[in-house]
C-alpha cells in the first residue's frame, strides 16, 4: 500500500471513530444522529465547495491546498439520507503532517495524531453546526471561540480515544505540538484562530477538563468555556 493509501485509510478512520462517538453522545442526551458527509481529495482531482473564498468565489480544493475545513453548505444527498455538510480533507497537505509539517509550519512532534487531532478539529465544527440546527446551542459568534471549541471537541474526541485504549505513547504530544505551531499571532482578524496557548489549552479542556468541571471528555465543558451560552448538555 503506497502512502497516500496508507494516509487515507487512516483519515477514514479518524473520521469513523468521531463519528461513532458523537453520535453516541447526541442519542445519549437525547438528539438527533449529526449527519455528515467528507472528501479527502486526492492527487489529480480537484474539489468545489459551495462556501466561498475571500474573494466571494467557490472555494477550489486540491490535494495541496493549505488548510481544511467544515462546509455547512456543502450538503449531500445520498442513499435515501441527507448529510448537513461536508468536511474536506486535501490528502498530500496531511500526509505532510507526518513529518511534522502542520499547513507548512513545522512542529516538534510529528506523527500520524496531529493530522487526527485537525480532523477531529473540523469534525468540531460539524458538531457545533449540529448542536445549533437542532435548537440545542448557539455556535460563538465572537472570534475565535468558534475555533476554539472546534479544538475543545477534538480534546474531547482524543480522551475518548484514550479512554478506548488506542493513543499511542507521544500522542497527546504530538496533538499539543500541531496546534501551538499553527497559533495565530494576528489577534485582530475577524477570522483568528486562537493564539498557540489558546488552541492547547482548549484541547487540554476538552481532553483534561475545566478547572470549573474537571472531568475529561465532557463537550459541555467546552460550550461553556467558548460557546457563550450555557447549555443544556452539560455531559
Amino acid at each position: 500500500m503506497s502512502q497516500l493509501d496508507t494516509a487515507a485509510q487512516y483519515l477514514a478512520a479518524v473520521m469513523d471513530s468521531a463519528d461513532n462517538m458523537w453520535t453516541a453522545w447526541f442519542k445519549q442526551v437525547g438528539l438527533q444522529e449529526p449527519m455528515i458527509f467528507y472528501r479527502i481529495v486526492r492527487p489529480g482531482s480537484t474539489y468545489i465547495s459551495k462556501c466561498a473564498d475571500a474573494y466571494g468565489r467557490s472555494t477550489v480544493v486540491n490535494t495541496d491546498s493549505p488548510n481544511a475545513f467544515f462546509c455547512p453548505a456543502d450538503v449531500v444527498s445520498k442513499n435515501g439520507r441527507t448529510y448537513n455538510g461536508t468536511i474536506v480533507l486535501p490528502l498530500n497537505t496531511f500526509l505532510k503532517m507526518w513529518d511534522g509539517n502542520i499547513f507548512d509550519k513545522q512542529s516538534k512532534r510529528p506523527g500520524d495524531f496531529a493530522a487526527a487531532t485537525i480532523v477531529a478539529h473540523e469534525f468540531g465544527h460539524h458538531i457545533a453546526n449540529a448542536l445549533q440546527m437542532q435548537g440545542a446551542f448557539r455556535i460563538p459568534t465572537t472570534p475565535p471561540n468558534a475555533e476554539l471549541e472546534a479544538d475543545c471537541f477534538s480534546g474531547v474526541w482524543a480522551r475518548t480515544v484514550y479512554k478506548e485504549g488506542l493513543l499511542e505513547p507521544g500522542d497527546v504530544e504530538e496533538a499539543i505540538n500541531a496546534l501551538s505551531v499553527i497559533g495565530d499571532l494576528n489577534v485582530n482578524a475577524p477570522d483568528h484562530h486562537g493564539t498557540s496557548k489558546q488552541r492547547v489549552s482548549a484541547w487540554q479542556i476538552g481532553y483534561y477538563g475545566s478547572k470549573a468541571n474537571p472531568v475529561p471528555a465532557a463537550p459541555g465543558n467546552c460550550m461553556v468555556a467558548f460557546g457563550g451560552n450555557v447549555p443544556v448538555y452539560t455531559r
